[in-house]
């Protein structure tokens, strides 16, 4: 039987990639996993942080087999960085699927080419079976939008998706204007909804005092 050998920021089973982490895609992997010749890859990464908006990571997608399957994963009650990753340079690529995870269910990997035997009973002694490669999702806040955990066998990342400076305990958290980190990382692609939410939590006195949007977006981006 063959065995899933643990590493610190990859996963590799076959030609079944994962990385917990978009941190985890660096030149050293893809160089030492040959991502870059081999074309049969499905490479497997979860979006923990808007690294996927940095040319780092951008040229590490670029610099993979352009044959092989990338599949970025992202938490879809996440809306801000749903959005933010299907506007972005990383998720446009030809070779890159955005798959958006249900927080409720477990995220589950088939395994090309790989059996094992189960233990052998008469009416089961040929039998073989495909394992899953299983993720899991954990809520931390008390809201499923705030923070999570995913579990992967053995292996546990924390992902943060939202601002440490936003008190994820707020329950009027989703008012503050720049409330994530996307929002934070490209404001023009959020103007609507930043200038609604300022709308929401400014007193109407002072809201009176604002010209139109434009003087409110002028506001909020000095400020």
């Amino acid at each position: 039987m063959q065995s899933i050998t643990p590493e610190p920021i990859l996963l590799k089973l076959n030609r079944a990639v994962v990385i917990p982490s978009c941190d985890g895609l660096t030149p050293e992997v893809i160089r030492s996993k040959r991502l870059d010749i081999v074309r049969t890859w499905r490479i497997h990464i979860f979006v923990d942080s808007i690294q996927f908006t940095k040319d780092p990571f951008v040229n590490a997608l670029r610099a993979i087999h352009p044959m092989a399957h990338i599949y970025l994963h992202v938490w879809k009650c996440h809306v801000d960085m749903v959005k933010l990753l299907e506007h972005s340079e990383a998720g446009a690529l030809p070779n890159v699927r955005i798959v958006r995870e249900n927080p409720m269910v477990p995220v589950q990997f088939a395994i090309p080419q790989y059996y094992r035997k189960p233990l052998r009973t008469p009416k089961q002694e040929k039998a073989t079976y495909r394992p899953m490669l299983t993720f899991r999702y954990h809520d931390h806040g008390g809201r499923m939008y705030t923070s999570c955990e995913v579990t992967v066998e053995y292996t546990k990342k924390n992902i943060q998706y939202y601002c440490d400076f936003i008190d994820l305990k707020n329950r009027q958290r989703d008012e503050f204007p720049f409330r994530t980190h996307a929002t934070k990382a490209r404001p023009g692609l959020f103007r609507e909804e930043i200038i609604a939410r300022f709308k929401q939590v400014t007193p109407p006195s002072i809201l009176k005092g604002f010209k139109d949007d434009d003087d409110i977006w002028d506001f909020v981006s000095n400020n």
